[in-house]
């Protein structure tokens, strides 16, 4: 049975001692339809109604804090992790939420307080990147979406057996076969957005978007090492 994320649950199949901590931006739709399909042998489909109650984030599979997890629950769990470069994520996270989807749009903001923080509604990427902190205050999601990894893995990966890179979900779909004794995918999705590239800042952007990712880098320093600004 996989946990549906209630109380301080993550996504886990306990016959198979398997746990999944996601983080946004990283993987975590792919790998949650992946969960939804070991758990009722199909793919996930959006359905009609409140985009809170139809959408495989909301409706099934939740993503919690690291700290608010039982974590002595999973011991003796296969833990896994999936992690990216963090300057990229948050480029990511700013090229769906921001340029795709519009969540900081006049019609998705407080006016009142974008004006008290002197910000502009939908900003192009370098008056994003410079006012992260204060574009953050806007929007919950937005906000979820470039939190640190360390809210959604904690501060230190030792407390996983697993870890893999974005470019590693192959191996680690052979690894979750090899648990269930059938072949698993690990499909792409959200891919509908093209990505800002961190070459496509402004040296004073990319500083800050460095300085905003350094306690990422800092946690996930034996996989990646921060680009030049």
């Amino acid at each position: 049975m996989v946990g549906q994320n209630k109380g301080s649950r993550t996504l886990d199949i306990v016959a198979q001692k398997l746990a999944y901590f996601p983080v946004p931006k990283v993987a975590s739709s792919s790998m949650k339809q992946m969960f939804y399909e070991l758990e009722f042998g199909k793919k996930h489909i959006l359905k009609s109604g409140p985009a809170h109650l139809r959408g495989i984030h909301n409706a099934y599979f939740r993503t919690r804090d690291f700290y608010a997890l039982d974590l002595d629950f999973y011991q003796g769990f296969s833990r896994l992790a999936v992690i990216r470069d963090p300057a990229e994520r948050i480029l990511s996270a700013y090229s769906n939420r921001v340029e795709h989807l519009g969540e900081l749009s006049e019609e998705n903001i407080d006016m009142d307080m974008a004006r008290a923080l002197n910000l502009e509604p939908d900003p192009p990427r370098h008056l994003f990147f410079k006012n992260i902190e204060k574009y953050r205050l806007l929007s919950d999601s937005v906000r979820h979406h470039t939190d640190p990894f360390t809210r959604y893995l904690g501060h230190d990966l030792n407390y996983y057996t697993d870890v893999y890179k974005m470019d590693q979900l192959g191996q680690l779909a052979e690894q979750i076969s090899g648990l269930f004794g059938r072949e698993i995918t690990i499909d792409h999705y959200n891919e509908g957005s093209r990505r800002a590239a961190f070459r496509w800042l402004g040296v004073k952007a990319r500083k800050n978007l460095l300085t905003y990712c350094a306690g990422d880098y800092a946690l996930l320093a034996r996989y990646f090492s921060p680009p030049k600004a």
